[in-house]
């Protein structure tokens, strides 16, 4: 089930914004969009500045864990929406990961290329 509809179904969409789930999206968009331009650019500092994202990604799901908890703890009756939403909290979390996989990627390739380059002269 779509987040955006649960949340209009049981009329809680004040839980997507205590949980941050937009802001934490951007963050992944914006990891990807500075590997592509990494990549594209050859650029392994635009790479690199992922890791430093990924890591804000990482405390975001931390502390949207910590919400989860207190919020059933206090409303058990919307237990099955908080998991709903950890459930895209936590595969948002997973693209900052697989970026940053990516970003590792692109630094080699790249570092490995200059070096190559290099070595002939």
């Amino acid at each position: 089930m779509f987040i955006g509809q649960l949340s209009l179904r049981k009329g809680l969409p004040y839980l997507l914004d205590a949980f941050n789930i937009m802001p934490a999206f951007d963050r992944a968009l914006e990891m990807f969009s500075l590997i592509m331009d990494a990549y594209r650019q050859e650029d392994p500092s635009l790479a690199r500045k992922v890791f430093n994202l990924d890591e804000l990604l990482n405390e975001h799901n931390r502390k949207a864990t910590k919400i989860a908890i207190e919020k059933i703890k206090s409303n058990p009756e919307i237990a099955e929406e908080i998991l709903y939403i950890m459930g895209a909290m936590r595969k948002i979390e997973r693209m900052g990961d697989l970026t940053k996989n990516m970003a590792e990627e692109i630094i080699f390739y790249i570092e490995a290329k200059v070096l190559r380059h290099i070595k002939k002269h």
